[in-house]
């Protein structure tokens, strides 16, 4: 588990995220993706604000992890 502040974790890329991009042109439905058409991360940690986030305080200075990520 590696520790990082809040700030610090919505800077880094959440696999389990995704985004709308559009139609689909063969079942023209909705797509959603976490990369985008050159391979480069679209979607971020949203850190407290998603409920995987877990919080600890060490030496008075707030960090936490992704729970989802063991």
């Amino acid at each position: 588990m590696m520790l990082v502040t809040e700030r610090d974790a919505t800077m880094k890329w959440c696999p389990f995220g995704s985004r709308v991009w559009g139609e689909s042109t063969i079942t023209g439905s909705c797509c959603g993706h976490n990369r985008d058409y050159h391979d480069k991360p679209t979607t971020l940690c949203l850190g407290s604000r998603c409920m995987a986030w877990n919080e600890k305080t060490i030496d008075g200075v707030v960090k936490g992890y992704c729970g989802l990520t063991r």
